[in-house]
């Protein structure tokens, strides 16, 4: 998957036979315009797939993918950083305290 900042470029992987019945893999390469916010989604959707393959258990996924939002740092006397995760529509705050909240 890539994006050159207009098109989001998606290289698609197909399973097949031939004619004697052998597997042979094709890849088609496919373009279509879609801005760049469209290509962040979709790899964090990725990236979340990819946690709930490697971990069984959806919780366990979800604290992962949130363990790994960009924390943007506050000047606030409670707040110490907010985060928002996309793909799970949470947002995250770290208080001062060393707590945190989603």
């Amino acid at each position: 998957m890539a994006h050159d900042g207009v098109s989001l470029n998606v290289l698609i992987e197909h399973d097949g036979r031939t004619a004697n019945r052998r597997r042979h893999r094709t890849y088609c390469l496919e373009s279509l315009p879609a801005p760049l916010q469209a290509f962040q989604g979709l790899l964090q959707l990725a990236q979340f797939a990819s946690l709930l393959q490697q971990s069984n258990n959806g919780l366990t996924a979800r604290t992962q993918l949130l363990d790994q939002i960009r924390m943007i740092p506050v000047n606030s006397s409670n707040v110490a950083a907010i985060g928002y995760c996309d793909v799970c529509r949470v947002l995250q705050v770290d208080f001062s305290n060393r707590s945190r909240a989603s």
